[in-house]
């Protein structure tokens, strides 16, 4: 009897000894993970196509997919959204912001062309410059898909600017399209996220008599005012 009594006693202090482990191999993990968890993004960042503040805790745009961070090797950042997506010619074009606790609260965002393997990326605020050839199109220099808006182009100083202002031209009309629809289906995603009304109140505020925006980003204002018109 008391053999037995020894032998159970032994078996439940075995089980005990079984479910601690068990228990620490899922508490450690979790607790490893909050002990590498980056501290939140600051309250308050600005999209990068319409310049809206905003806080990322509040105001949730989509997470940017797992596929830019394998094509395209300098998005490591712990917090990362998208603002716009279109695929078209078989490749996919983005509008993204990434986030890193050891920079300033400043991130002005990057557009993404994503073909096969390949990645081409510049920074938002240069592709939104682009203007309409004043000669038309040279129809043996379409390409498709079409490269990222501006990534190769020639810079041309804006005429009359004495700023340092640059700007590029589409390349065909295939690549002033997939600039356009970034900017509407940037338009759609501040809809989905803001809510129609807000976004529109955000979006369409008055510019600043100050900043001649139609010299610098002309299509980006065209398409910028045909959605607040119809809106």
């Amino acid at each position: 009897m008391v053999m037995t009594g020894t032998r159970h006693r032994g078996n439940s202090i075995v089980r005990h000894l079984i479910m601690a482990t068990a228990i620490a191999a899922l508490i450690l993990p979790a607790a490893a993970d909050a002990a590498h968890k980056p501290p939140p993004p600051p309250d308050e960042l600005a999209d990068p196509i319409f310049d809206i503040g905003y806080n990322p805790g509040l105001v949730h745009y989509p997470v940017m997919p797992a596929r830019i961070r394998q094509v395209c090797k300098n998005f490591n950042d712990p917090y990362n959204w998208v603002f716009a997506h279109v695929k078209k010619y078989g490749a996919d074009y983005y509008i993204v912001m990434s986030w890193n606790p050891n920079q300033d609260s400043d991130s002005l965002g990057a557009a993404v062309r994503i073909a096969g393997n390949a990645c081409e990326e510049d920074a938002a605020s240069n592709m939104f410059t682009g203007f309409v050839p004043k000669g038309g199109y040279i129809a043996e220099k379409s390409v498709l898909p079409p490269r990222l808006p501006g990534v190769g182009a020639p810079w041309i100083r804006n005429d009359g600017d004495t700023q340092g202002n640059y700007h590029y031209e589409f390349r065909s009309a295939a690549e002033e399209e997939v600039f356009r629809d970034l900017i509407r289906d940037g338009e759609a995603q501040g809809e989905r996220v803001w809510g129609a009304a807000r976004f529109k109140a955000e979006a369409c505020q008055p510019e600043n008599s100050k900043d001649d925006l139609d010299k610098f980003v002309p299509v980006y204002m065209e398409e910028l005012r045909r959605y607040c018109r119809a809106h």
